[in-house]
């Protein structure tokens, strides 16, 4: 039985925090890892992960569209070349390790572990919300929604989660969250995922930390931290996760030129900012 790591591209937005994401995963876990892309990502990109010899790489087909974008996470266990997969977003940073343990809760756990979301249930906050309009929107599989409130489920992120090929969520995945996208619900997958699964498939939050919702002092026991877009990565200008990342970038600019020039090509007009010292506002010193 084969297991490893996966990461998903379908563009090149994410191409600069996806080097960093790899970086971080090969300081902890020396196993199988693999970035699956679609032909809409750069191949001189790829090309340059290569020379990292960080990960293998496999292109596959994500689907058209901004719907087959979105819906891509509902259908990866077709696409993941392992029997037992870690799956990561791209706009993560890992502290800790934590690959082993995903496989072998997922493995025990009816093939699927995911990660809760802060603290909240369904019934809580943001994801009260979502829930709130999905039922207005009439997607349907109202049951599935009564039945997660009934029992109060922990609301999940599926930045990152952990399968088995043949995990039972994934024979209605999809379908769930298609519905919930042509309703234009948010992040529709989210939701559909988090209808489908049980209570004891969820890990803590420690493994899926997102910057934007959990306080400085968590970070000292996360083993992932999700940032949740680039305007979460700014020093200074988010919650203390923020440093992790920035002096991981600082790190890797400074000790690999390659690096530098990875940012330069692929980068977003916010993320070129760490290229630059010394400039108040504009560089990692800020």
């Amino acid at each position: 039985m084969t297991r490893g790591v996966i990461f998903l591209i379908t563009g090149n937005s994410y191409c600069v925090r996806l080097m960093v994401a790899l970086c971080s995963l090969r300081r902890v876990y020396s196993g199988p890892a693999t970035v699956l892309y679609s032909d809409t990502v750069d191949p001189e990109f790829i090309e340059k992960l290569l020379e990292y010899e960080v990960c293998d790489v496999e292109k596959v087909e994500s689907g058209g569209g901004k719907g087959g974008t979105q819906l891509s996470k509902s259908r990866v266990n077709t696409m993941s070349p392992y029997d037992v997969t870690v799956f990561l977003d791209a706009d993560i940073l890992v502290l800790r390790p934590f690959v082993e343990e995903m496989w072998a809760h997922a493995e025990e756990h009816r093939g699927f572990a995911c990660t809760q979301m802060h603290t909240w249930s369904v019934n809580e906050g943001p994801p009260a919300k979502r829930l709130k309009a999905w039922l207005a929107s009439g997607v349907g599989f109202d049951h599935l929604v009564k039945q997660a409130q009934a029992t109060d489920l922990p609301s999940v992120n599926t930045g990152v989660f952990a399968f088995t090929k043949d995990a039972a969520i994934f024979g209605d995945w999809y379908a769930v969250s298609k519905a919930g996208f042509d309703k234009k619900n948010f992040i529709s997958e989210e939701t559909a995922a988090n209808l489908l699964i049980a209570k004891d498939q969820v890990m803590p939050a420690d493994y899926n930390a997102a910057c934007k919702f959990h306080e400085d002092r968590e970070f000292k026991t996360a083993r992932v931290i999700h940032f949740m877009g680039l305007k979460h990565v700014r020093i200074n200008a988010s919650r203390g996760s923020s440093h992790f990342w920035c002096a991981f970038f600082e790190s890797m600019r400074k000790h690999d030129p390659r690096f530098v020039e990875i940012v330069g090509r692929f980068s977003q007009k916010r993320e070129r900012i760490y290229l630059k010292d010394g400039i108040k506002g504009e560089g990692y010193n800020e």
